[in-house]
């Protein structure tokens, strides 16, 4: 994705919360620039999601940062709408989805549409020469075409290093959930019940794409999945078509050596055929 601005933002050494940094002139100045782009393409409703960083992990920082994106985009007078940021929580939630799994394009996408989103913003953190950088896109939910991207820099101080040593935790801590060991441990495996085809985007139908989508997830006492994450996705709508599926899915919980249910990650392959 192109860059169409390039921004040096001079973080406050006391940014220790979202309102702290929304609040510095750099950060208004870059959402100023956003909000200009926003109307002039006439987009009509945009959300920010977490920004990631450094590598895969997700830090109190990148939520603070998001954040504060998010709340320097809101103005009275604007073109389009700034969606909640904590809808994202509960759409997320609706498809039984692992927060890592939020961490990628094309599940973006599918949950911004889902809330109505024209427009999403996402953001990746990684630091160089001790500088904080943060590389900022945006795209269009309807093409996934660039709407506009930023790359910001500051130097690194200890408030900084504080909030990005918090990382999130991005699965559901839950016990006895090492699929590896169950078998070992002498529990059994989920067993599906009713696990009917997913269904083909047309994208992928037009593709003749017979593929699989691996998964994994939580298959709670109630024999439904939880916290789904993807280990191998696919393009064209694949990805969301599986991980839909598996939401619907009903399985026969794994059971403990001694009886009883018990939550256990189970890898999930949804494989694509073509008749």
């Amino acid at each position: 994705m192109k860059l169409v601005q390039v921004w040096v933002l001079l973080l406050a050494a006391t940014v220790l919360t979202s309102t702290v940094a929304a609040q510095s002139p750099e950060m208004s100045a870059v959402a100023s620039q956003m909000a200009k782009t926003l109307a002039k393409k006439k987009q009509k409703s945009v959300i920010v999601f977490d920004f990631w960083g450094p590598g895969q992990d997700l830090t109190a920082l990148g939520q603070t940062l998001a954040q504060a994106f998010s709340t320097a985009l809101t103005s009275p007078g604007a073109s389009y709408q700034v969606l909640d940021r904590s809808k994202i929580a509960g759409a997320r939630k609706a498809h039984a989805l692992s927060l890592s799994t939020t961490h990628d394009r094309e599940i973006d996408n599918w949950l911004a549409q889902d809330l109505g989103a024209k427009v999403v913003i996402m953001g990746e953190l990684s630091v160089v020469d001790d500088r904080l950088v943060i590389q900022i896109t945006s795209y269009s939910t309807k093409d996934q075409k660039s709407v506009a991207g930023f790359k910001l820099t500051s130097p690194m101080t200890n408030d900084l290093r504080t909030l990005m040593s918090q990382t999130v935790q991005t699965a559901l801590p839950v016990a006895d959930l090492n699929m590896r060991m169950a078998s070992a441990e002498g529990y059994s495996y989920p067993k599906c019940l009713y696990c009917p085809q997913a269904e083909y985007d047309q994208r992928a139908v037009d593709q003749r794409l017979e593929v699989t989508v691996t998964l994994e997830a939580i298959i709670g006492i109630n024999g439904k999945a939880q916290d789904i994450k993807v280990l191998k996705g696919l393009p064209y709508g694949l990805t969301q078509k599986a991980i839909e599926a598996v939401g619907r899915w009903t399985f026969k919980p794994a059971m403990k050596p001694e009886g009883g249910p018990v939550a256990v990650r189970q890898v999930i392959e949804v494989t694509f055929h073509l008749y």
